[in-house]
């Protein structure tokens, strides 16, 4: 059987490597080593040494690059029954051929065979003087992290559905080995962490201790790795695990008496008045064109569901890991046209489909077809919206504007037509059959009576100051004259 021996050169010295390792090399007719510029390569038989350098000087990118060498040496093996590659560290730690060559030989029947040595993280570790498993070290790949750098300079959540780090640990990011990849990694812990965050570059020559902000200012070589100690409390104020851990520390023991004191139902008043805020937030953003105090309403809120999912995981009824996974899975069931194979045309399927998926996980009640009663802290004319939306969804539609407007015109002349007993009702179609007609236009009926609020306010006002020194009622001038001065309050407003 064909076989391709991979061996450890250790860290860059000869006592690095093991008695099984010197073995192999001082026996092996010809040594094939990714590239001659570690360290190592200077104490191997040069006569028997050979090297992919030529395949690294054609300027393809690096995954062409060890494509390219998995596949040659298996083409050798094939040939002369085994190869033997010689790397860097230990085979298994951070060696891109390698993991080509796992997958490659167990395609093709090849032996693979590990010949151990001592990996940069052994050489790291020693250097730093810290203990990986008491530290909880986590250890990133660079290249992978500067991938994540999308087009906007911020972090790509597609990339990867893990979180790359946490700023509460140690972190220790390999292959740190071009300017380029430290471009992408600074940017990317720039997210988290202070410019002037202490961190630790090791490389042959020792260890430099610099502040992030310097990573990509510093000579970089392939032999670099990054070291990022983790955050103090309350450094790390852009993860959301320390806004969680802030809530829980509130709430418990030496906490704040007032939010220890809440309850589930008691935040309910406040939770309301935060959306309401966010709401106002965002639409005075546009006009005012600054969108700060939309960001502090909006953690408001979350302060807010946080302290409900607090209360919820001290009671022991859920977690916010089982809220985030629920969620996490209802997005993807309701998203198949984007998360799996599905075809849409536009979002009048994208919706037609969530309504059958939504019923799909009731199990086909039919109680569920228009939903459940609204809200009762939802407003009744968002609520009636949602209803007439969820009918409209399932086929309760208009063929034509004209049948809408005759219905809306059918529904005025029976509030007109209406006796006292029956004028609540009446008026109450007539509202429904107007939040009809805003779903047929894609308007927010709330948002739109807002405007139309605010815009009757300023008209009476406006008459309100024309009638002098507000002595004089409306109700004692004429019609004719009422109707002057709502004239002349339109005229003098201030068109957007």
């Amino acid at each position: 059987m064909a076989r391709v021996t991979i061996v450890g050169l250790g860290s860059g010295t000869p006592d690095d490597l093991t008695i099984e390792a010197r073995d192999i090399l001082a026996q092996a007719p010809e040594i094939w080593v990714r590239t001659r510029r570690h360290r190592m390569v200077r104490h191997l038989p040069g006569e028997r040494v050979r090297s992919f350098d030529r395949e690294y000087e054609r300027g393809r990118a690096l995954a062409d690059v060890y494509g390219a060498i998995a596949r040659r040496l298996l083409a050798m093996a094939r040939r002369r029954g085994e190869v033997i590659l010689a790397v860097p560290g230990h085979p298994a730690m951070g060696e891109r051929v390698t993991a080509l060559l796992r997958s490659a030989c167990i395609q093709e029947g090849t032996e693979l065979r590990i010949v151990p040595g001592i990996s940069f993280l052994d050489a790291v570790v020693s250097l730093l003087g810290i203990d990986p498993l008491e530290r909880g070290l986590q250890i990133v790949d660079a290249h992978d992290l500067s991938r994540r750098i999308g087009d906007n300079g911020r972090f790509d959540p597609f990339q990867d559905a893990r979180l790359p780090f946490r700023t509460s640990q140690d972190l220790l990011i390999a292959q740190f080995d071009s300017a380029t990849v430290a471009s992408g990694v600074k940017i990317a812990l720039l997210e988290s962490f202070p410019a002037a965050h202490p961190v630790t570059l090791v490389d042959s020559q020792g260890r430099r201790d610099i502040p992030l902000m310097n990573i990509d200012r510093c000579p970089i070589d392939h032999e670099c790795t990054l070291y990022v100690p983790a955050l103090t409390f309350p450094q790390g104020r852009s993860e959301f695990e320390t806004l969680r851990g802030i809530v829980a520390r509130l709430r418990g023991p030496g906490g704040c008496p007032w939010d220890q004191e809440q309850t589930a139902l008691s935040l309910l008043r406040h939770l309301r008045e935060e959306v309401v805020e966010v709401v106002d937030a965002i639409e005075d953003a546009p006009d005012a064109g600054d969108w700060t105090h939309v960001a502090e309403e909006i953690g408001d809120v979350m302060m807010n569901l946080l302290l409900e999912a607090q209360i919820a995981e001290e009671g022991g009824h859920f977690t916010l890991e089982d809220v985030t996974r629920g969620i996490v899975d209802k997005l993807i069931r309701r998203h198949p046209h984007v998360f799996g194979d599905v075809r849409v045309s536009g979002t009048a399927e994208v919706l037609s489909n969530w309504e059958r998926i939504k019923i799909a996980e009731r199990k086909g009640a039919v109680r569920g077809r228009l939903g459940d009663a609204p809200s009762r802290a939802l407003p009744r004319l968002s609520a009636t919206q949602a209803v007439l939306a969820r009918a409209m969804s399932f086929g309760f539609v208009w063929d034509s504007q004209e049948g809408l407007w005759a219905k809306l015109r059918e529904e005025v002349d029976e509030v007109q037509a209406a006796t006292a007993a029956e004028r609540e009702m009446e008026t109450g179609d007539l509202l429904l059959m107007v939040c009809a007609v805003a779903n047929v236009f894609e308007i927010d009926a709330e948002r739109a009576l807002d405007r139309s609020l605010a815009k009757f306010r300023g008209r009476f006002q406006q008459m309100e100051a024309l009638l002098g020194d507000g002595t004089m009622r409306l109700d004692a001038i004429p019609e004719h004259e009422r109707l002057g001065l709502w004239r002349r309050a339109k005229e003098r407003e201030v068109r957007p």
